[in-house]
Parts: C-alpha cells; structure tokens; sequence
C-alpha cells in the first residue's frame, strides 16, 4: 500500500497502529516496529506511526524509521499537555540527532 500511495503522490504515509491502544478498537493486532522498519525499506516518504505510541516507546518508533509518531492519548492524558509536547519533542528530536533517548 505505501508503494502505490508514492505512486499516486501521496505527500507522507501514515503506518499503525504500532501497539495496543484503548483510543480506538481494531479488528486486526498491532503492526509493530516490525512493519515501520519494512516500509521504511521501501519508500523514502516521511512515515508517521500512529496508534499506541508513547514517550516510553516512541525512541523505539523513530529508531525503527518513522518520521514522527501520533501520540493524542499521550500529550492529552497528562495536565499539562504543553509539557507532554515538549518531551515528546526532545525524545523525537534526540534520537533523530543520534543523541540517546531516556525517558
């Protein structure tokens, strides 16, 4: 699918969902890491990971090819979601740069 989306012009790819989620009910499992490195292998447009990403698992998420990652439950479930922004940002950033990514 993501082949014949960069055939038709599509802009990015959006890829999930990538873990379990209690934000919408699917009827097929997760796709996992697995499935953003083997995309990634097959077209160079920018992938965002969707579904069941966090700030404990999005290192894993850009480290396996995404571009960035959707993470409304994440950012929302906090107080302060400017906050949640931020670290989401400095976690996606750093492991862009290479630096290491703790949470």
């Amino acid at each position: 699918e993501a082949i014949e989306a960069e055939k038709m012009g599509a802009g990015y790819i959006s890829l999930g969902y990538i873990f379990s989620t209690e934000t919408k009910n699917y009827s097929f499992p997760p796709v996992g890491l697995r499935m953003i490195r083997q995309v990634r292998e097959r077209t160079s447009l920018p992938l965002v990971a969707i579904g069941g990403v966090r700030l404990y698992n999005v290192a894993g998420v850009i480290k396996s090819g995404a571009d960035s990652a959707a993470m409304v439950s994440e950012i929302f479930s906090g107080s302060d979601v400017y906050s949640q922004v931020q670290k989401a940002r400095e976690l996606i950033n750093e492991c862009k740069s290479g630096q290491k990514a703790v949470v």
